[in-house]
């Protein structure tokens, strides 16, 4: 009876040990992206996971502390327990062998065997149930985890701060955990995988490509150039401009409007509101006497695309007039030209 409880001793160091190994590895390997679609879901194991990926350090530091406690407990309990099993199959103490047995055989077998149990079962089996499911198994070890830190935050703190000061001594940064986000590159990695796996389409995938080369975009282009552009005055009349929408058979959706002599672009006008207008009205008038000019951007041809459509959302303008450094109008540019660009492998594209 007393080595059965001396074996589930030595059972039970090896099963904490597997825990703390098996907490560190799912703190390591589960999707911090999972995590927070979880939490959103108010899902509490996944809000305490949460809360050691923002405490990495301490976290981490707590497997370890556990790892090597553990460890120590196991040799120093373990051994002994095992030298006592292991004398039991010792041959009589008249056979020559009875002293080699006592003096080596035991301590060497009870080593070798206590670290064959606790390497097998109380490191690599855990390591390996944790990477085929991180996250499910992480969810399973957060709460105890989060319990032991609870109760050896004290100790966990002063053996970690005493960690950052003597890498601090030695020139190495002590912010490891602080940097989390994905390089441009690294993203791409993850998209290239997640369309291998089918968990987005060939086309998901490159029009996020595309999204990075926004800011690489050219204005230039992009916009539609001033001289390939049909537009009218501001003091053109009504009565012409709808004429002309009518003759050009709708190749066009919307007109930028101009102030001479400048050409610049004031505003812009849907050929549908030409097209809608109700028919008692004066169509002598000039157009900018009617409300139909819907307002522009103006943007330099500098700017970067990703910061355009930025300003065209916070605006919701759509469509914008380009200068040149001397404020010269050079182009129009609108939504759908961006857009466009998203979609294509070039932002020199055709109209």
């Amino acid at each position: 009876m007393e080595y059965i409880s001396q074996a589930i001793t030595i059972i039970c160091l090896i099963v904490i040990n597997g825990f703390f190994v098996a907490s560190e590895t799912a703190l390591l390997q589960v999707r911090r992206t999972k995590i927070a679609s979880l939490t959103h879901k108010e899902n509490r194991l996944a809000r305490l996971m949460a809360i050691a990926l923002a405490n990495m350090d301490i976290y981490i530091s707590a497997t370890q502390i556990g790892n090597t406690i553990t460890s120590i407990a196991l040799g120093w309990l373990g051994h002994p327990i095992l030298e006592k099993i292991l004398f039991v199959f010792a041959p009589a103490k008249n056979s020559p062998l009875y002293f080699l047995w006592n003096a080596t055989l035991v301590a060497v077998g009870a080593f070798i065997i206590l670290t064959l149990f606790n390497l097998i079962f109380g490191e690599l089996i855990p390591k390996l149930i944790i990477l085929y499911n991180p996250l499910t198994y992480g969810m399973i070890l957060i709460t105890p985890l989060s319990i032991f830190v609870m109760i050896f935050l004290p100790i966990i703190n002063f053996f970690n701060r005493m960690a950052k000061k003597i890498l601090a001594l030695i020139g190495l940064s002590t912010s490891l955990f602080d940097k989390q986000g994905y390089s441009v590159k690294e993203i791409k990695i993850i998209l290239n995988e997640s369309h291998k796996d089918r968990v987005i389409s060939k086309a998901e995938k490159i029009i996020t490509f595309n999204v990075f080369r926004l800011r690489t975009i050219k204005i230039k282009n992009v916009m539609i150039n001033i001289k390939s552009l049909v537009g009218f005055n501001a003091d053109d009349t009504l009565a012409y401009i709808k004429k002309s929408v009518l003759s050009s058979h709708f190749i066009y959706n919307r007109y930028p409007i101009f102030r001479d002599p400048s050409k610049r672009i004031i505003g812009f006008i849907q050929a549908t509101d030409i097209l809608t207008i109700k028919t008692s009205v004066d169509y002598d008038k000039k157009i900018k006497k009617y409300g139909l000019i819907r307002k522009i951007l103006t943007i330099k041809d500098s700017e970067r695309a990703d910061n355009i459509i930025i300003k065209m959302h916070q605006t919701k303008i759509h469509a914008a007039g380009v200068v040149d450094k001397s404020g010269k109008t050079i182009g129009l540019l609108v939504l759908s030209d961006l857009i466009h660009a998203l979609i294509t492998s070039s932002d020199k594209y055709g109209r």
